[in-house]
């Protein structure tokens, strides 16, 4: 089984979801204004790279916007609470692991990133090879 980009799409949404029940999310293909607090989630420039033998590595980082209404001590908060329950989300393939996280606060906004990198297995395409080959051979007089 393959993870797609929207498997981690909507694991990362529904993980904001399940552990801030009461703040709206908004995913990057929804063009709305949400009133603080609320999340925004968007995915960054994701990568898939061929490895040796039909595999590729994919990753994708994201970045997390909390716009909060408590000023920089509830920003924190929010950012640990992130650490934790982004470390692994639940993608239909199994847990997948959060990797390089940071934090940062920018004009009163938090900005969480994370990082989630998978290895994938592309199907060999059955190409079918000659069947036999009959060669005579003679000598010339």
């Amino acid at each position: 089984m393959q993870i797609s980009i929207n498997d981690v799409r909507h694991a990362v949404i529904q993980t904001l979801i399940n552990e801030f029940p009461l703040i709206p999310v908004s995913g990057d293909d929804i063009k709305q204004v949400l009133e603080p607090p609320c999340f925004y989630v968007k995915l960054l420039e994701s990568t898939h790279r061929l490895e040796p033998g039909n595999r590729y590595h994919r990753d994708f980082p994201f970045l997390i916007l909390y716009s909060g209404t408590d000023g920089n001590e509830d920003l924190y908060d929010v950012a640990e609470r992130l650490t934790s329950s982004l470390q692994v989300i639940a993608v239909e393939g199994g847990p997948f692991n959060g990797a390089n996280m940071r934090h940062q606060i920018v004009e009163g906004a938090l900005h969480f990133n994370v990082d989630y990198s998978c290895t994938v297995s592309k199907e060999a395409t059955n190409i079918p090879r000659m069947m036999t080959l009959q060669q005579t051979g003679g000598i010339k007089a």
